[in-house]
């Protein structure tokens, strides 16, 4: 499963990247990081809890690479617990209060603004520099 942003200002970035690449690397980078943490902060109080290797699962799948981030659960079953099955269809509540079937979807649509702010941050700095 892959969710993506769509950022405002991307193509100033873009063109600060060819200007200043590795600056602009290295605030993109740091705004990866930040989303990444973010979306994690947000999931994994949120994942369905029965054992708690789900949601113990969540910061073991978290890969940080050069310009690029990946988070989410690395057992086996949390696509079924995600996207729900014939037998326990999305339809039905999780057993505990206060989490959500769907949490990594609903974890990083709540993320979103913030996402989109360390972004512009990227931006900002970028242009910054390049302007000093």
């Amino acid at each position: 499963m892959e969710f993506k942003v769509k950022l405002e200002g991307l193509d100033k970035l873009k063109n600060a990247f060819h200007q200043y690449p590795l600056e602009s690397a290295r605030n993109i980078q740091k705004a990866i990081i930040s989303s990444i943490t973010k979306v994690e902060r947000v999931t994994v109080p949120i994942t369905p809890i029965d054992t708690s290797r789900l949601r113990e699962s969540i910061p073991l799948g978290k890969k940080i690479e050069p310009l690029r981030g990946e988070i989410g659960p690395t057992v086996d079953y949390a696509i079924y617990v995600h996207e729900g099955t014939s037998r326990w269809p999305l339809s039905m509540p999780p057993k505990n209060p206060h989490t959500v079937r769907q949490f990594l979807k609903v974890g990083f649509e709540t993320s979103i603004p913030d996402i989109q702010g360390f972004f512009n941050k990227a931006i900002k700095d970028t242009l910054n520099k390049i302007t000093k």
